[in-house]
């Protein structure tokens, strides 16, 4: 019975890193392509750089 608890811990836990990889990776793509859109739109500014670089640290 042990065993048991401790796989699905393990798989919970897996699900959990998992999930948070996930939600940085759509937070980097979500930034990401604001800046791109700035960009081709000729509308990026320093303080959109500023404000992302703050967001990432």
């Amino acid at each position: 019975m042990g065993t048991l608890i401790n796989i699905d811990v393990l798989i919970a836990l897996d699900t959990v890193i998992t999930t948070r990889s996930q939600l940085q990776q759509a937070q980097y793509n979500t930034i990401l392509n604001a800046i791109k859109l700035k960009a081709h739109a000729a509308a990026l500014s320093d303080e959109d750089l500023i404000s992302i670089n703050t967001l990432l640290r």
